[in-house]
C-alpha cells in the first residue's frame, strides 16, 4: 500500500509541477486552439471539459503515465480536489483517452 502511495505522491508531484513550467519543446500544446492540442479521438471533449475547469490542457500533454497511475491521479482530483464525478462511462473515456494519447509509451 505504501508503494501505490509513493508513486500517486511522485505522479502528483510530476503532474502539478508542470503548472509552473512550460510545456517542452516540440509539444503539440496550443492554447490557441479550441482544444488546447487534444489530439482528435473517442474521449477528447470528456476529457477537454472535465479537465479544463482547473487547469489549462498543457499540463496533460506533459504528462507519459501508465493507466494504474492515471486511474489514480482521476481518484485523486475527485477526492481531494473536488472534480465532478464522471459517469462510470464517461470516467472510462476519460482514462481509455489519457492512455491512448498521454501514455508511458507515447512518445512526446
Amino acid at each position: 500500500m505504501r508503494s501505490a502511495a509513493a508513486a500517486a505522491a511522485l505522479a502528483l508531484a510530476t503532474l502539478f509541477a508542470g503548472w509552473v513550467m512550460t510545456a517542452p519543446a516540440g509539444a503539440r500544446y496550443d492554447p490557441n486552439d479550441e482544444w488546447q492540442g487534444l489530439p482528435n479521438g473517442k474521449g477528447r471533449e470528456a476529457v477537454f471539459y472535465s479537465c479544463v475547469a482547473c487547469h489549462s490542457m498543457a499540463i496533460i500533454h506533459q504528462q507519459r503515465l501508465n493507466r494504474r497511475v492515471w486511474t489514480e491521479v482521476l481518484q485523486w482530483m475527485i477526492d481531494e480536489v473536488r472534480m465532478p464525478k464522471p459517469s462510470e462511462k464517461d470516467y472510462q473515456l476519460i482514462l481509455d483517452y489519457l492512455v491512448e494519447h498521454f501514455g508511458q509509451d507515447v512518445p512526446r
